[in-house]
């Protein structure tokens, strides 16, 4: 389904975008009152969402997940690192990353390690990836329990929020320990190959509900072959200037609105295959 994936490729620009004016348009104190509120209203989209059907329930944890990144976790390590003075991470000469980014990357692998590790030792999980690791590393606790309705829009939430926190790491790890060079490049074009391979699965998909879900984490891979070169200055990062280049961040925005209008207005669909593989379309 084409509007799964577009919104999830989309909100990471969209939400730079938002960042970028909360910080150079808001500035001091207010811009932290208002990512406070930003995140705030995430949590209540969440909440909202426990007692909604399954598509807008995905729908509505989706974005409660993205804006509580957006406004307690990314303004939450810029705040750290200002009161810190946590120095720019310089990947290559001339190219550093913010030292936001830096204090995201001391803090972020261990905890990452802590949730994933709860996450496949919970018999509940039905995250295909999770479940692959667990039969393969036979740490498998058992098949989740029969007829069990999870709380569709707190899962996907949660899912969110650690697909955002574990490519952020993921790359700030790479930047870290490659930097710019053959290797990086190498090393992103097999990225590039696999993110392109789960972009056909996804399109696949029927049950639109089920193709939300597969397609959040599908979508946010594949917006790092969009990120990383711009990165680097081979494309332009307008998403990160939306004053500058107000066309094309209002129809980034239009596209990304539109998207979530077309998924909160189609049925969920039937149930999803049991084994929680890819139900193709005819």
């Amino acid at each position: 389904m084409v509007a799964a994936l577009a919104a999830a490729f989309l909100c990471t620009p969209v939400g730079t975008g938002l960042w970028s004016l909360n910080h150079y348009q808001g500035g001091g104190s207010l811009q932290y009152g208002l990512a406070a509120a930003w995140g705030g209203l995430g949590i209540a989209l969440v909440a909202f969402g426990l007692r909604a059907e399954e598509m807008r329930a995905g729908v509505l944890g989706f974005l409660g997940g993205w804006m509580i990144w957006g406004g307690w976790f990314q303004f939450g390590f810029q705040l750290f690192a200002e009161q810190l003075s946590v120095p720019p991470l310089e990947i290559a000469p001339g190219v550093a990353l913010p030292g936001a980014n830096g204090l995201l990357l001391a803090s972020g692998p261990a905890l990452l390690a802590v949730l994933l590790l709860y996450g496949m030792l919970n018999r509940e999980t039905r995250c295909a990836f999770m479940r692959f690791v667990m039969r393969h590393g036979r740490l498998s606790p058992g098949q989740p329990t029969p007829g069990l309705r999870r709380k569709v829009a707190r899962v996907v939430a949660m899912e969110t929020l650690v697909i955002i926190w574990a490519l952020n790491v993921l790359w700030l790890l790479v930047y870290w320990a490659v930097g710019f060079g053959a290797l990086l490049w190498t090393i992103f074009a097999v990225y590039g190959v696999w993110a392109l391979y789960l972009v056909g699965r996804q399109l696949r998909i029927s049950r639109p509900a089920y193709a939300l879900r597969y397609g959040i984490p599908v979508g946010l891979i594949a917006w790092i072959l969009v990120e990383l070169p711009a990165q680097f200055g081979l494309l332009p990062a307008f998403w990160q200037r939306p004053l500058e280049w107000p066309l094309a961040s209002l129809t980034v925005l239009a596209v990304f609105l539109f998207s979530l209008g077309v998924l909160v207005r189609r049925p969920s669909g039937s149930h999803p295959v049991a084994s929680g593989g890819v139900q193709a379309s005819s």
